[in-house]
């Protein structure tokens, strides 16, 4: 059984509670002007485009006229509950054996997806298969979930937590990966998250009036439960090295100026001639 299907209901919960996944966990508007940069870089017209993810923000971009978009998701549940287009653009599938020919796109956009991989083996099969479907010249960009340049320790985290010096689950989620996890080869098991969050907060209801967050909001990491997921944080520095490995030019990095932006580089590669 391979991991994606272990997850299955680990990934029906988050469909589930997508609601509750906030920034800077989700595309904000400067973010999503780096992609609509990288969608400027594309030449062909009608464009040929494939977004790894159902992320609803990059489905709503002003995509030129005639554009072609399709999404690619591991998971059944989250096409069904969260991608925005027609159902027969969505395709089930591993991100390193896509349902396409041979040189048949022209960009391809990713929000937070690698940190699902394996790194680096699944990461270099991505590059390797993107370098097969798009067309000479195409265009690749990745937001990432990167680890910061100073490791936090966990119980520093929780302290800001307890004191409402987070905003929302999301951030809070963030923090603690890469404060409990290892390195990208190692990652972090998600189930720790939980495991550490509910430790902390033996009261959650009173510890949501305290810092002003709905209860369902804080709810929402029972989706960590038993999770037996593995999330993995290369810098732009590692992405970047297998990409140009795989056969792509970077064009640029680029970080958003919020509290967590320096975790949050989006990337853009072009596909060499």
């Amino acid at each position: 059984m391979s991991q994606v299907e272990t997850n299955a209901s680990v990934w029906y919960q988050t469909s589930a509670g997508w609601n509750h996944i906030l920034p800077p966990m989700r595309l904000v508007e400067e973010e999503i002007a780096f992609f609509q940069e990288a969608l400027a870089q594309a030449k062909a017209s009608p464009l040929r485009a494939v977004i790894l993810g159902v992320t609803q923000e990059l489905y709503r971009m002003p995509w030129p006229t005639g554009t072609e978009l399709v999404a690619v998701d591991h998971m059944q549940p989250m096409i069904d509950r969260v991608w925005l287009g027609p159902p027969e653009d969505a395709f089930c599938a591993e991100w390193q054996q896509l349902p396409f020919p041979d040189e048949s796109k022209d960009l391809a956009f990713c929000d937070g997806g690698l940190t699902l991989n394996e790194y680096p083996s699944a990461v270099q099969g991505i590059a390797t298969e993107l370098k097969r479907v798009l067309m000479p010249g195409g265009i690749a960009a990745f937001r990432l979930y990167a680890p910061p340049i100073v490791r936090e320790n966990p119980k520093a985290v929780l302290e800001d937590l307890l004191e409402g010096r987070i905003s929302n689950l999301s951030e809070l989620k963030m923090r603690m990966w890469t404060a409990l996890g290892g390195g990208p080869e190692e990652g972090t098991r998600i189930a720790e998250v939980y495991e550490a969050i509910d430790q902390a907060i033996p009261d959650r209801e009173a510890l949501a009036a305290r810092i002003g967050w709905p209860l369902e909001h804080l709810n929402a990491i029972n989706a960590y439960r038993d999770s037996p997921d593995i999330y993995r944080f290369p810098s732009a520095a590692q992405v970047t090295a297998i990409f140009e490995e795989a056969g792509f030019d970077t064009l640029w990095v680029r970080m958003p100026t919020f509290a967590l932006g320096e975790r949050c580089p989006t990337l853009a590669f072009k596909k060499t001639l």
